[in-house]
């Protein structure tokens, strides 16, 4: 089987050669400017079957969000637009490289945290994200508004990687935190943008990845979003593998490794070989590829990578 056949196999509920894998991290800015080039070095080196594509056109807005109020003029700067008309560029030819033996997938950021990535606000989503509550309780609307603005550009941008060629969405979503929306105030104002870009995602036979993010939270807020493969920070005090598969009952599982620390990030080839094999072994049975909590530190070695990889092929095939 090739990377394609094999994922698409584990898809259908069929059996793969072996199981499959997803492994990936941000590419330092020193290669940017060889992001193509890189991409394919990666793919080729590592062996990792969905090709996702790792660097993002982040929305980014006119001027700085200081206010809940200040949503309510929020809006996509010229900037922004000409580094999505870049990026798009980039992914289309990565597709056009890899041709039909791979799935290529494109990151695309969920309709919270491009909100975030728009206000232009000082410091990360975590640092940030508490302003969101402050916007829900002093202006809802003008927070509403930006949502809705929001959703249309990742509508546009997802239904664009297609024309480039991916073969499906990495939708990484943050906001599903316990401790920052409630379950009435998510499936009220956010849930129906989130399906918005998922739908539109989903008007091909391509294969969707919800990456639900962060910390502390309640994955069954997703359960029934449109994706074909879910995965999120299980070593982040959250829902173990068995207990997300018991969630998410229709869908493919990716993940089983830490991504900041444990033996991908610092241990053996051995202590990597033996780690797999116990993950395969407790998902034995279920439709699962082998895969990280998130995004794998930027400096880690491929052959960390290449050695999880093997260790798929290694695992006894009468056990997938």
């Amino acid at each position: 089987m090739n990377k394609k056949e094999r994922v698409m196999a584990v898809i259908r509920g069929e059996k793969p050669d072996r199981i499959p894998t997803g492994f990936w991290f941000h590419f330092s800015p020193r290669d940017q400017e060889r992001v193509v080039s890189a991409h394919l070095r990666y793919f080729a080196e590592s062996g990792t079957d969905i090709c996702k594509v790792m660097n993002e056109a982040l929305l980014r807005g006119e001027s700085e969000i200081r206010t809940p109020g200040d949503y309510a003029r929020a809006a996509l700067s010229g900037a922004a637009r000409r580094n999505m008309e870049r990026h798009l560029d980039d992914v289309k030819r990565i597709c056009d490289e890899t041709g039909n033996t791979s799935l290529v997938q494109a990151t695309l950021h969920g309709v919270v945290v491009s909100t975030h990535h728009l206000s232009l606000r000082k410091g990360l989503y975590v640092d940030n994200r508490m302003f969101f509550r402050t916007c829900m309780t002093e202006n809802r609307e003008a927070l509403i508004n930006a949502f809705d603005m929001v959703t249309d550009v990742l509508c546009e941008l997802s239904e664009r990687f297609f024309d480039a060629g991916v073969g499906g969405i990495y939708y990484a979503c943050l906001g599903g935190e316990r401790d920052l929306f409630t379950p009435e105030e998510y499936n009220t104002y956010i849930k129906p943008f989130e399906m918005r870009v998922l739908q539109a995602a989903g008007k091909t036979s391509c294969v969707n990845t919800l990456h639900i993010c962060k910390s502390g939270l309640d994955i069954s807020r997703y359960q029934d979003l449109p994706a074909q493969v879910v995965n999120w920070a299980i070593h982040e005090n959250n829902p173990s593998l068995e207990e997300g598969a018991e969630i998410f009952k229709d869908k493919v599982i990716l993940g089983g490794l830490d991504d900041r620390s444990g033996v991908l990030v610092d241990g053996t080839n051995g202590e990597i070989e033996s780690e797999v094999h116990a993950i395969l072994r407790k998902m034995a049975g279920r439709r699962f590829i082998l895969g990280s909590d998130c995004t794998l530190p930027t400096d880690i070695s491929c052959s960390r990578i290449q050695t999880a990889v093997h260790s798929c092929e290694t695992y006894c095939r009468e056990d997938i």
